[in-house]
């Protein structure tokens, strides 16, 4: 159903923009062709249904037309996987194989759209694929930064599609891009895209030259993470630009500090998601600029099934979603086994995150379970101390965590990188007056923050350099 999907827009509307850049473009005719055209390849390399396949991330528009064609080849799509993990049968090149478990693709000599050689393929019946098969593999970091690989069916894959199809209100005419490096989420959108008759932007990675490309495509729908979002506005001065064809923003990846919301918000209107790349189920709600909470809140779906363990007196606990299919989805061991997420409990994901319901049904994260610091008179979330940093306007970026320090003891941390002028003992002091009971945090000035590829915070590698000692107190 997934290449099915995309297919018929190929064949309906054969013009239409399937995909937009600066001076060029693809329609869902040329898109469709190309697609079965990279199906005769694989499938001419060796490519067979169940078969896992190393799909190449980059560039964005030959990994998607990969990524269609092993949807109708009825092969398994491995993202971000490398030579490294045994249980990958293929890995997709552009070259000459060097390997015998690379098969070649020659993306940048490709027939024409006109060629009678593009679409090969066509006549030969999409793989019709059951609930239970093997359809995606994901490498994730998730919050902690370390690496996981994870498994979806079918079924799965299908209803984490649906889930976000549903709230992305895409279709025909609307025009739809990303600033989210290779999150999960930035391949969900595109591959909705595509399944909706939609035309994705395709933007440069220069923050700089983000804007101008928005307004010069005519973009109304924007997926971003928060850390995207305010390396963006700082790129032009943190005065959100006036873009007439942007309608929605949506907020993937983390939460986003009210600051940064209400600036968003003066752009469009902003939808802040919750979910998991594990189970691929999302909630959503809108965000109105002066009311964001100070921790995300969303309005969580019957069927998504998400429900807050409840472990304390006023009801907060461990968040937990529900897998879609637990007979077939998990974690992929070095064995290429997929192992369920939770022992015991195969039926449950349990986030990692804490939180609660209101009396309207609306569900509020308040940070990680792990992550309460120990600020002298206080006790906070690291999300509510990364607010309190952020409402200080002295930081271009931060992160709040536990950490070593010197003598070996976990210490209430902020690492910031300061604005220009400012100093951290001026943070120290704002932090003071809006928290007077904060009498134990540590705080570090770095030069910048390191961050996946996702633009999460990279927590884990943020550790190492703080255990190195290569950052000072102030």
């Amino acid at each position: 159903m997934i290449y099915e999907q995309f297919a018929f827009w190929g064949r309906a509307a054969p013009g239409m923009p399937a995909a937009v850049a600066a001076g060029s473009r693809l329609t869902y005719a040329q898109a469709l062709r190309w697609v079965d055209n990279v199906a005769s390849h694989l499938r001419a390399g060796g490519v067979r249904p169940g078969h896992r396949v190393a799909v190449p991330l980059s560039p964005e528009i030959p990994a998607l037309l990969c990524q269609f064609a092993l949807d109708r080849l009825g092969a398994c799509s491995c993202f971000d996987a490398t030579g490294e993990q045994p249980w990958v049968d293929w890995f997709v090149t552009t070259h000459a194989p060097s390997s015998p478990r690379q098969v070649r693709v020659p993306f940048d000599s490709l027939p024409a759209a006109d060629d009678p050689r593009a679409g090969a393929e066509s006549q030969i019946a999409p793989h019709r694929w059951q609930p239970h098969e093997s359809c995606r593999i994901k490498g994730s970091s998730g919050s902690t930064g370390m690496p996981k690989w994870i498994h979806r069916s079918y079924m799965s894959t299908l209803h984490g599609l649906e889930t976000s199809r549903n709230m992305m209100a895409l279709g025909p005419g609307v025009t739809c891009a990303h600033s989210l490096g290779t999150a999960g989420p930035a391949a969900t959108l595109k591959t909705n895209a595509w399944r909706t008759g939609s035309t994705l932007a395709l933007l440069s990675a220069k923050p700089r030259e983000l804007v101008a490309e928005l307004a010069s495509l005519h973009v109304n729908l924007l997926a971003l993470s928060p850390g995207s979002a305010q390396i963006i506005l700082s790129s032009v001065g943190n005065t959100p630009p006036s873009l007439p064809d942007l309608q929605t923003v949506y907020l993937f990846g983390a939460r986003a500090a009210p600051q940064l919301a209400d600036q968003l918000c003066a752009m469009a209107r902003v939808v802040m998601t919750y979910g998991s790349t594990e189970t691929g189920n999302t909630s959503c709600a809108v965000l109105r600029a002066g009311k964001a909470p100070g921790h995300t809140q969303v309005q969580v779906r019957p069927e998504s099934r998400v429900e807050v363990c409840a472990s304390d007196e006023d009801g907060r606990g461990p968040v937990r979603i529900a897998v879609v299919d637990p007979a077939c989805d998990g974690y992929v061991g070095d064995d290429g086994v997929a192992r369920p997420f939770t022992e015991g409990e195969p039926q449950w994901f349990y986030t990692g995150d804490r939180g609660w319901f209101d009396r309207l049904g609306m569900l509020h994260i308040t940070g990680r379970h792990d992550d309460v610091l120990n600020l002298g008179g206080i006790k906070l979330t690291a999300a509510e101390l990364d607010d309190l940093v952020a409402g200080c306007g002295l930081t271009v970026e931060h992160a709040s965590l536990n950490a070593m320090d010197a003598h070996g003891a976990e210490t209430a941390t902020a690492v910031v990188v300061m604005k220009e002028g400012h100093t951290a003992q001026q943070l120290r002091s704002a932090l003071k007056k809006a928290r007077p009971t904060i009498t134990a945090l540590r705080i570090l000035v770095a030069q910048q923050l390191p961050r996946l590829p996702t633009t999460k915070l990279d927590y884990v590698k943020l550790r190492e350099n703080l255990a190195r000692g290569v950052r000072k107190p102030d």
